[in-house]
């Protein structure tokens, strides 16, 4: 993968849809693991409809785990694979806050969804 290439150390890449506008990779450690906070231990229906983003996180060269996301008010949750098995999670408000940041502050108003 070319966006993963030459990077040897963990980090994450936010992609948002639609058309892949945006992109962001973080390598601080401290902020990957806040980011990692802002999935709630709190089991989330299944929503029916399309996703903000994926957040795609990498130890080293390899990607190890993928993370859907919506910021849709009312739908805001992620799913994920976990032991071979699609979960889905609430973001927590402080996770919300951070990704509609993100989209709202970084994605031009005609490539919103």
């Amino acid at each position: 993968d070319r966006k993963n290439e030459g990077r040897s150390k963990p980090h994450i890449i936010f992609i948002f849809r639609p058309a892949d506008v945006f992109e962001k990779t973080i390598t601080d450690s401290e902020e990957i693991n806040s980011i990692i906070s802002f999935i709630s231990s709190k089991p989330a229906p299944w929503f029916k409809g399309g996703y903000y983003g994926t957040i795609t996180f990498f130890s080293k060269q390899k990607q190890i785990f993928d993370l859907d996301f919506n910021i849709y008010e009312g739908e805001k949750y992620c799913i994920f694979m976990k032991n071979g098995k699609l979960k889905a999670r609430y973001l927590t408000l402080e996770g919300y806050e951070y990704l509609k940041d993100l989209y709202y502050n970084n994605v031009s108003e005609e490539h919103r969804l």
